[in-house]
């Protein structure tokens, strides 16, 4: 049986894996891609040209001032053409023009706009790229609007339960961050208590941080792990190491915009491996060292690392590193988490993501309108909220015409339709390198046509001589 199957083996044609793209898409560097890469040959077929011309919008933010009530709206636009370019970009509030500015970019700038807008109303703002050459050149439509929306300001209520981190106490204490939340400490005997049962089965807290601790069962909320795991099952820690370096960062998550872990030190970790969907934060050779998990209508966010020892002692540089953006990373997770707005334009979200919006006194059931008019009927959950998972349109979603939220690309990797010069991939660890041109090979598949062209003539000659016989068997018997 086994000389049987490896005849089997050795005459069977290998798996060949053929990728059409323009090469523009973000690194992986997981496991499961890598292992992927070097099992199966990989044949890359850049598909594009080098001189495509778009312009696109990469961020869009409003922010208001509670005490003046003016408000100023920040613009990212990006010119991913190789000549120059001249757009109008406007600003629209409740869908009318209330600025606009001219603006030249050269091949390949950046250009941040600022508008400012005294007695900003709430409601959905709109950056857009407007002019004739816009719409008669530019390849990608998508980036060329861009949503915000304002909202009256509410705080997000926050558990954190630490027995004693100075550097997280210190980011929750700061102006920023008592203005997007109310944070409650209390120390881990608070997880057995029966207030503690109540508040988690309840949704009492719009987002709990455990540091260094971890609940029996999850709470009715999303959550931060800071060095221990969630109660759930598919989370895993691997043996620790030894000052893992970081290698990549995903930026274009909200938890880690505007951070940067390029100088963060890390005395030891617990890589992470997590349940179906989860999404590497911070990543080094031995695998995650920041991961965020799907959980029923919520999210986990791990890190694997603790940011203190339980005397007090810095586990991790990051809160001492300028521009590293600990601090951010503690607000990130409090908007991100409480899905709250205090001054500022709810967090935008790209397609895809998740939409999770909390309705005081809301109904049972609402009814969400989507950017391009549809609606659906979204079901309040245990926990006092409502989810989307079908963000896929970019614009502002609705209840009961009023804007709640806002969908956005901001990926410069999908805005950068050009072919780069050297087009490349990298699946995993492996870098596979564009072919220019096709490449002939033996065809493997000529032996079941083969067969089939000869059963046919076979049949044929089968019924032909069948047919000759007959008239050579009647002819004696004619002529009698």
């Amino acid at each position: 049986a086994s000389s049987t199957a490896a005849a089997t083996s050795a005459d069977a044609t290998p798996a060949q894996v053929f990728i059409f793209s323009d090469g523009n898409l973000a690194p992986t560097a997981d496991a499961a891609s890598t292992s992927f890469a070097a099992a199966i040959p990989a044949t890359f077929i850049p598909v594009g040209t080098t001189d495509v011309e778009n312009l696109g919008i990469t961020g869009f933010a409003v922010r208001r001032n509670e005490a003046t009530g003016a408000a100023q709206a920040l613009a990212k636009v990006r010119n991913f053409s190789a000549t120059a370019r001249t757009v109008d970009l406007e600003l629209r509030i409740g869908g009318r023009v209330v600025d606009r500015q001219r603006l030249s970019l050269a091949a390949a700038a950046r250009r941040d706009v600022v508008f400012a807008v005294p007695d900003a109303p709430d409601g959905a703002w709109e950056a857009r790229l407007e002019s004739d050459a816009v719409a008669s050149a530019d390849a990608l439509a998508d980036d060329d609007r861009a949503w915000a929306v304002l909202a009256p300001p509410r705080k997000a209520r926050v558990l954190v339960v630490t027995a004693g981190n100075r550097y997280l106490e210190s980011a929750l204490s700061t102006d920023e961050a008592r203005q997007w939340c109310e944070a409650t400490l209390r120390t881990p005997d608070f997880l057995t208590m029966p207030e503690y049962r109540q508040a988690a089965e309840e949704a009492g807290f719009d987002a709990v941080f455990f540091d260094r601790c971890r609940p029996g069962e999850s709470p009715a909320t999303s959550t931060l792990y800071l060095g221990s795991l969630p109660p759930e099952e598919g989370w895993k820690a691997l043996p620790p190491v030894e000052a893992p370096p970081i290698i990549d960062t995903a930026r274009t998550h909200p938890l880690m915009q505007n951070t940067s872990a390029g100088e963060v030190l890390v005395a030891e970790a617990t890589p992470l491996v997590g349940p179906s969907g989860t999404r590497t934060l911070l990543d080094s050779p031995q695998g995650a060292l920041a991961a965020i998990a799907p959980r029923r209508a919520f999210e986990d966010a791990v890190l694997g690392f603790a940011v203190t020892s339980a005397d007090g002692t810095l586990q991790t540089n990051w809160p001492l590193v300028d521009g590293a953006g600990f601090e951010q990373f503690v607000l990130n997770a409090v908007q991100y988490f409480g899905r709250v707005s205090n001054g500022a334009a709810v967090g935008s979200l790209r397609p895809g993501e998740p939409l999770r919006l909390r309705l005081d006194g809301a109904a049972p059931t609402i009814e969400l309108m989507l950017p391009d008019g549809s609606t659906t009927a979204l079901a309040r959950s245990a926990a006092g909220d409502y989810s989307f998972y079908e963000t896929r349109l970019p614009g502002i979603y609705q209840i009961a015409r009023l804007p709640r939220a806002a969908v956005n690309l901001f990926d410069e990797t999908e805005s950068n339709v050009n072919l780069p010069g050297e087009p490349k991939l990298r699946l995993g660890r492996e870098e596979i390198i564009g072919q220019s041109r096709w490449e002939t090979a033996a065809w493997q598949g000529w032996r079941w046509p083969t067969l089939a062209v000869l059963v046919l003539l076979g049949g044929e000659w089968y019924i032909y001589g069948r047919q000759t016989g007959s008239r050579g068997r009647r002819a004696p018997a004619s002529a009698r």
